[in-house]
Order: structure tokens, then sequence, then C-alpha cells
């Protein structure tokens, strides 16, 4: 270290390996503990109704000795192995094949900090910092704000720990020239792809290319190269998972948006005090220390830059002097431009400059949303940063102390203009609220009144941070220059330690996956046979006690399919069917038990109701059907928010439009039923946002339920939130609703119940009859306007029809988690089987070992041609994509290995 030196500067304290590595270690192992509590569930929220149940399921199967390839409980069935957030091929991913899962998922959150922490400290140390000052930035690294706020996003923080890994191996390439080290850039990059999160891949894309080109001191067209045969093989690695992974995409609602949709959740620079007090809004799990909950801008997770007042202060001080080399300093200016540039970025929709109205046209970054997560890129850069700010406290020289002084200085700015901050929100909350809050936007307007309550000196989310800043100040100006580094790093843990621990955990007052839940249980009671008969969870809020109905994918912890999901890929087509995303809350049930015919033919047998829901079926199940009235006209105009006149008989209401989206972008259009007494049936409404209506007409269902004993006027309010659309033959008619076919079958002591649908065939059955059309489109629209039970609608060329008329009998059906097996019996004629299972490319069908197509059913199922007899079927799922996608990953491999072990690599790198 002393050759970087200059001649008045003196080194002093140093640290050895063994204490570096054991200080990153057992920081993981302390502030993670309460997440092992909680086997690493915090708040409820992502981790509880995708991650962990999906890797749960994922290692029963491979310990079953099954690779699962399809999933058959969620979503009415879809490709598991193409769904990237599932993760069936990273490698970490494979620990719950071996231990619990309660235990394999928070070993999973500590694996992803540790790659994160070890792989900043390498980078420091290749970049001669000392081990104190890459101790620091490793743990600035690992607790920043992204990472412990994305904490409940697992396969986001599994994807982003691999960033410092591989500008790390980066570097060791450009520096040592070593062919292993090129191989390990590039497998890290794999690994980073197979974690699940491709947002995260093109980030560090981004980032590594500047910096390869910066770090490189020459020949940087070759490094270019280098950079882009590295990524293309790395993708090339990972296109068993990206080849299927693409053609899902393509198949689910998750397309394309506008700048609205990109632009959701962008920081708004109110949120600026989370930079040094993460808790000031509050926090999303309340616990012993930050009491209330958190009512800042969209969600805490995504505005949390959390980078600490220790690695803040030390990240500007690295300005106050030049740094030792040539190569440092543009390291440094590389590392003040990502920060700008992140914080750019992140302002999303809020940025004075409309930058995403041109990213939205651009096709990689037109599927991203949600520009608060190049608050990655500042963190990283800033972390980084700290540790060149730590270098230069390392020294004795005669400017020493004029240096310590800037620091105090730039903490106690820092500090002051939190304080006034605070101070000024409180008192235009109290003196000009009206008027302030008339410039904020809509949903933010409650924050000034909020932060007001929330400014108090006895608040540990306020005094906390105050006084680690005024600890800082005390240390810089009054501890030896010999032992200040360490204790910059103590105070820095000390920080840490107030908020990580504390971030995100819910530790229940009982285990609440020690035994199934109630539903569960009832259901083994009801029907021991789990795979042939779908559930359908209805409920308000995913989050809200998620288990004890079953949503998804909690579903997967009990062997339960259902035909909802979570998350972006849904079956486009289920959502023409039925209207919209079957996600686990849904405030437009009505349209689906208005539709009994439609769940009979998807195979829905059982639909469980939280306790509001459940309510509101019994009362409808109790009252006798309304006659059908003739379709009234309505007048609407959607450019001018107001109210319309409703009949007050009782009863159910259809009302059909026409809508179509005038602008390009943002659009949200809501309808609202008012005046309804009743407490059960109150907050019936409508809204319709971008993804919902596009620039072509489209026909819209909505149905509400008017209770009786309304002698008052009700109202349809208007409520045009943003954008222009245009609407056309709107009508409202009464329409009968008879639930006869609900059977209550379960009620939990909370009010939940559940029903049995009696006109359910089960998953799998034979077609009364059936309708050839020529597209999956054809099929919907002919099932919307047919109510019957009576024929099945099968896609295929005309020229592929065959004869059915036949009767069909299930003898025995087998499901697995990539295979069915079913033993027929048909007479009288040709018949076709329908499975209620999501038609997907890849099935293949034999019939007693006979290989058969695989039809469309109703749009979303698969079904069989069967001729008269006795027959086995079997269904196998190996996709295409699958096979392509491994032989491009194995071709990948192969010629890695051989253009590594034939020396040109080490070669190419030498000429480098």
């Amino acid at each position: 270290m002393a050759s970087y030196l200059h001649r008045d500067e003196e080194p002093i304290a140093t640290l050895s390996r063994r204490a570096a590595s054991l200080i990153i270690f057992s920081s993981v192992a302390i502030f993670l503990i309460p997440s092992y509590i909680a086997g690493g569930l915090g708040p409820h929220e992502d981790e509880l109704i995708q991650y962990y149940p999906c890797l749960s399921w994922l290692g029963a199967c491979l310990r079953s000795g099954i690779f699962p390839l399809w999933n058959p409980h969620a979503y009415g069935g879809y490709p598991f192995f193409a769904d990237p957030q599932t993760g069936v091929f990273y490698p970490p991913n494979f620990i719950f094949a071996i231990l619990p899962a309660r235990l394999a998922y928070p070993a999973l959150i500590s694996f992803a900090y540790l790659v994160a922490g070890f792989g900043m400290y390498r980078l420091a140390r290749s970049w001669r910092l000392a081990r104190i000052s890459a101790v620091l930035g490793a743990l600035a690294w690992m607790y920043c704000g992204f990472f412990t706020g994305h904490r409940t996003h697992l396969t986001m923080i599994a994807g982003t720990a691999w960033l410092s890994v591989i500008l790390w191996l980066w570097t060791r390439t450009i520096d040592g020239r070593v062919s292993r080290h090129f191989v390990l850039v590039i497998l890290a990059q794999a690994l980073q792809i197979f974690a699940g999160h491709f947002q995260i891949v093109i980030f560090t894309m981004l980032i590594s290319l500047p910096y390869v080109l910066i770090y490189s001191s020459r020949r940087r067209l070759r490094y270019l190269a280098l950079w882009a045969a590295a990524w293309a093989l790395s993708f090339g690695l990972g296109a068993v998972q990206l080849v299927g992974g693409f053609e899902l995409l393509a198949m689910s609602v998750r397309q394309a948006g506008g700048v609205q949709f990109l632009t959701e959740n962008s920081f708004f620079p109110m949120a600026w005090p989370i930079l040094i007090a993460p808790a000031v809004m509050g926090l999303r799990v309340s616990n012993a220390i930050y009491t209330y909950p958190y009512f800042g801008p969209w969600h805490h997770c995504e505005m949390n830059l959390f980078a600490g007042i220790v690695v803040l202060i030390l990240s500007v001080s690295v300005f106050l002097r030049r740094q030792a080399t040539f190569r440092q300093t543009r390291i440094v200016i590389f590392l003040s431009i990502l920060a700008g540039v992140g914080l750019f970025f992140a302002l999303g929709r809020y940025n004075p400059i409309p930058v995403y109205r041109w990213l939205a046209h651009v096709p990689v970054f037109r599927s991203f949303r949600s520009p608060a997560r190049h608050l990655m890129w500042f963190n990283f850069a800033i972390a980084a940063l700290a540790m060149f700010g730590v270098e230069r406290l390392r020294v004795r020289n005669a400017i020493a102390q004029i240096r310590r002084l800037a620091l105090a200085g730039i903490a106690s700015v820092v500090v002051t203009a939190f304080i006034v901050f605070l101070l000024l929100c409180k008192f235009l909350a109290e003196k000009r609220t009206d008027a302030i809050s008339a410039t904020l936007p809509s949903d933010y307007k409650h924050i000034l009144a909020a932060t007001s309550d929330a400014v108090r000196v006895s608040n540990p989310a306020i005094f906390i941070p105050l006084l680690i800043a005024l600890l800082l100040i005390a240390l810089v100006l009054w501890m030896p220059a010999r032992r200040l580094p360490f204790a910059l790093v103590g105070l820095a843990l000390a920080e840490f330690a107030t908020i990580v621990p504390c971030y995100d955990v819910f530790i229940p007052p009982r285990d609440v996956l020690a035994q199934p839940p109630a539903v569960s249980l009832a259901l083994d009671r009801i029907e021991a046979d789990r795979n042939n008969h779908l559930v359908l969870p209805l409920g308000r809020d995913p989050y809200r006690d998620p288990l004890s109905y079953l949503h998804p994918f909690c579903n997967l912890l009990y062997d339960r399919p259902t035909l909802t999901g979570y998350g972006p890929f849904l079956n486009k087509y289920q959502r023409s069917l039925f209207g919209f995303e079957l996600w686990p809350t849904t405030c437009r049930y009505l349209d689906l038990v208005s539709r009994p015919d439609l769940l009979a033919r998807m195979g829905v047998t059982y639909i469980i109701a939280e306790p509001p829901l459940a309510r509101q079926i019994d009362q409808l199940i109790d009252q006798k059907p309304s006659p059908t009235e003739r379709a009234a006209p309505v007048s609407v105009n959607p450019e001018s928010p107001g109210t319309i006149n409703l009949p007050v008989k009782p009863g159910l209401y259809r009302m059909q439009f026409s809508i179509q989206r005038m602008n390009g972008d943002e659009f949200a259009f809501g309808l609202n039923v008012e005046g309804v007494t009743d407490p059960i049936w109150q907050d019936q409404c409508l809204l319709l946002r971008r993804w919902d209506v596009d620039e072509h007409w489209r026909s819209v269902f909505w149905t509400f339920y008017v209770p009786p004993g309304h002698n008052d006027e009700l109202r349809l309010a208007i409520k045009n939130g943003r954008g222009r659309a245009s609407l056309k033959d709107m009508t409202l008619r009464r329409v009968p609703l008879l639930l006869d076919w609900l059977e209550p079958v379960w009620r939990s002591e909370a009010g939940g119940a559940m029903y049995r649908n009696r006109n359910s065939r089960g998953r799998i059955y034979f077609a009364q009859s059936v309708d050839w059309t020529k597209t999956a489109d054809e099929a919907i629209d002919r099932l919307l306007a047919d109510k019957s039970l009576g024929k099945t609608c099968l896609t295929a060329e005309m020229s592929e029809s065959v004869p059915s008329g036949g009767q069909g009998q299930v003898v025995r059906t087998q499901w697995d988690t990539n295979t069915l097996e079913a033993d027929v019996e048909v007479t009288g004629g040709p018949a076709v089987l329908v499975i209620c299972d999501s038609f997907y490319p890849g099935w293949r069908a034999t019939v007693d070992g006979k290989v058969t197509k695989v039809f469309r059913a109703d749009g979303l199922n698969k079904a069989i041609a069967v001729d008269p007899g006795r027959h086995r079927i079997v269904l196998t799922f190996l996709p295409d994509t699958f096979l392509l996608g491994t032989v491009m990953s194995a071709g990948s491999a192969l010629a890695l290995a051989i253009f590594a072990a034939s020396g040109k690599l080490r070669a190419l790198l030498l000429s480098a």
C-alpha cells in the first residue's frame, strides 16, 4: 500500500484477512437472526404468496426425483420452468431439497448477503484499497436500502448480489489477464440470469459496460468485444431459462406498457430523508422500536435508498482530495456518475426530463416498471465511494486535520438539512396544509400531516440517526487517526444494527406454518382427491392472512390446485375469458358467480371466500332471483366526472359498455356505487387502467348488487383519474342471479366459508358436444355469448376436425408434475376428453401408446379426441423451448470449455 501513497503520507492501522472475513460473516449471522426465527418470512408479502411456496414445492419435487417443468397447481396449470421467479435453474435454490423450507429460505437470504459482501470486499482489494476500507464497503453494500428494502423480493436480491462479484471478476480479468477469471465472470453472469430477475441482469449489463471501458487503460475496443462475448456466452448458458421465459412472457398479461406502467413506483423526492433515516416515514411492519406504519409515497421497499449517515459522509469526503493513482481517480469519477444516473432514472415520472416517454419505445425497457429500482445503482456507487473515503483517513499528513474538519462540516450540513426539512414539513402541515397539499399528487396529500405527527424528540426513527450523526462528528474531530477507520466501521455497524434486524421482520405469536390451515384440513375431509378439482379463492387483500384461504401460491404448500395465480405470468386468454386478472384479490367476483357455466367449464369445484365476501355470498344465496329487465341505455361522458341516478329495486345489475382509450399512455377510469347503507355491500367499484383498455373498442361487463331495503336514491359515480377514453353502447339491466349451484360445506371461526359447485364435472371430463373454431379468441367470444354448459369450443384448423357425439367415462386419473394418466371408456362413437389444465405448447399425448393431437378447448384447456373403446391416455409435458434452451446452454458450456482449454482464450486476453 505504501507505493500508492504520496511522500508526505504515512499508512496507519491495518486489518487481517481473517478479521475482515469474520466481521462480514458475523454481521450477517447476527443481523438476520430475526429472519431465521420467522422462517425468512417478513411482512407476509411476496415472499409468502410467491417465493417461499414456489421454492418449497420445488424442493419437494426434487426430493421425489422429479424436475418440475409443469406446475398443475397454479393458474390452472402453467410452465413452472419458464417462470424466472421460480428459480428452478438457480443452484443455491436446490438447498430446499435438503433442508426444511423454514431453514432453507433464510439461508438463501443469508447467502445473497454474503455473496454481495464478499464480492464488494474482493472488488475493493482489486482496486488496491486496504482491508478496513473494503470491510466498510462490503457492509455498506450488504445493508443498503436496496438489499434491506427488497429482502421480501428474493429473486431481486439474489440477482443483485452478483453485481459486485461480476465487477470484481472483470477487474481481475483486465488486471491479471487470466483465462480462469474470464470464465468465472461468464459463470457469475449466468448465475445472475438464473437467479430470476431479468431487470437486474439488464442493470448489471449497463453498469459493467462503462466500467470495463473505463477501467481498461488501453485497447478498449478489444475489451468491448470481450464484454460482448462474455454476455453472449452467459445468455447462451442461461438459454434453458430464457427461451421458455420469453415464450411464457408472450402468452401472459405482462406485455409492454406505456409511460404510466413504466413509471409505477417512481422515486418521489419528498422521500429523500430515508437516505439517512429509513424509518422516518414508518416501516411496513411496525415493531417495538419503530411503532407506526409506513405513510410515505408508493411502497417503502421501492423508496428505500438508505445508505446511512456514516457511509454517506464518507462517500462525499472522497472529493476532498485526489486519489492516489490515476486509475482510482477514474473509478471515483465512474462511481460518481453512476450514482447521479441512478437517481436521474429513479425519479421516473417526477423527472423534469420525460426520459420514460422515450424508453417506452425501447423493446427491452418497455416491459420494466418501478424506476425506483435504479436506486440499486445509487446504493452501489455510494457504498463503493465510501471505501475511498475511508482510504483517505488511513494516512497521516500535514493536511489531515483540515480534511477531518471538512468531513465534520459535511456531516453537520447533512444533519442540518435533515432537521430543517422535517421542521419545514411540520410547519407547513400545521400552517399551510391546504395550500401545500394542493401541489402534491392526490395519493400523497396525507404525507405532510403524517410527517408532522412523526416529528418529535421521542421518535427513535429521528433521534437514532441524529445520535449516530453526533457520534460521527465527535469521532472525526477527536478520535486518534490510527483508530479512526476502525471506529467508523464500528459506528456504521451500530447504525445498520438499528434498522436491518428490525426491517420487514414479522414474528407471529405462533408458527403460521406449523400445521395446514383449517380450510385445507376441511378439503381433506370433504375431498380426498387433491388434483381432480380446482379451487377458486376469493379475497380483497392477498396479504391479509394468505395461508388461511389458500391464496396463491400458498396453495402449493398443501398441494391444492387453484385457477388463480400471482405475478405477471397470468395467461392472457384467461384474462380475456373472465375479463380481469384472477389474482388472489378481486372486487369483481360477482362477475364470476354470475357465470357458473364458466366456472364449471374450468373445473372449479370449490370456492373459498374470505369473511366479507362470504357474508355477501350467503346473502345472495338466500335471495330469490330477481326478474330480468330490458336493458336501459345510460348516458355517460367519460371526460366529465359526475354521478348518475340508479334504480333502487333490489337485485343484481349488469352494466355493459364499450370503451376505447384515446391517448397512448396514462389512463384510469372508475365507476363506484354510492348511497348503499348496508355495510356488507359498500365499496362496490370498477377500476379500469391502461392494461385493461387498449386503443381498440373493447366490451366491458361489470356486475353490482343493490340489497333490499333501499328507499334512498342510489348513484353511480364516475371517476376519471387520468387520460381520455371514449364510451359507447352503455346499458344497464337487472339480471337474474340464482346461486342454488353453490352449496356451503365449511365455515371458519373468522367468518370465511367454502362452497361446492354442484355444476362442476371435475377437472377432467367428456364434452357433451363440440363446436370448432379457428382461433382461441373466437372460442372465447362464443363462450361469452353462450352461457349454456353444452358445447365445448375446440380450436383447430378445419381440416383437423374430427367427428364427435359419443359418450365417455373417466375410470381413473393419475396427476403428476409433468404427466397425466387417465383410463377412459367411450361408447356410441368418438368423444372429446377435456382436461382443465392450461393449454400450452409442449404437451404430447398418446392413446394406448399412439401419438395423438392435443387441441385447445374453450380457449384455455386441453382436449383429446378419443375413439370408442377402453383406452389408456398419457399426456407428457416436454416443450420444444426447454429442449432448445437445453441444447443452447449445453452448446455454450461446451464451446466455453473447449475455448478455455485450448489456450486461445489466454492468448486473446494477453493480447488485450
